[in-house]
């Protein structure tokens, strides 16, 4: 009688850790398949905002100015504005890619024409 309740105990057992590590590969599987779609799904939303086209369809206003006939402090008070805006873009490196932002910026925000030459 011992030894059989010695063989349903190592059953039991097994069956527990057998279980255990069933629930372990499951749980880990869930956690890879949900960083994955965490990256994917951030970086199609990262994709999303930093896309800058190519030009900005404004309608052409008359009361535009051009960067250059504002006084130095002016444009200083319009890249301190452009700044806070650019907190709440992601960052990136690429000079042109920051130009164009200030410069579709500048437009759409300020009517204001900016070129980077």
């Amino acid at each position: 009688m011992s030894q059989l309740n010695l063989r349903i105990a190592i059953l039991l057992l097994l069956a527990i850790v057998s279980t255990t590590w069933l629930n372990l590969w499951v749980v880990l599987g869930l956690a890879l398949l949900a960083a994955a779609i965490s990256a994917v799904l951030f970086q199609v939303s990262k994709a999303r905002r930093t896309e800058v086209s190519a030009s900005v369809d404004v309608e052409p206003f008359e009361d535009w100015q051009e960067w250059s006939a504002l006084t130095p402090e002016e444009q200083t008070t319009l890249q301190i504005e452009f700044g806070h805006f650019l907190d709440t873009l992601p960052p990136t490196c690429s000079m042109d890619a920051k130009k164009e932002r200030f410069r579709q910026w500048l437009a759409t925000e300020k009517r204001v024409r900016y070129s980077s030459d």
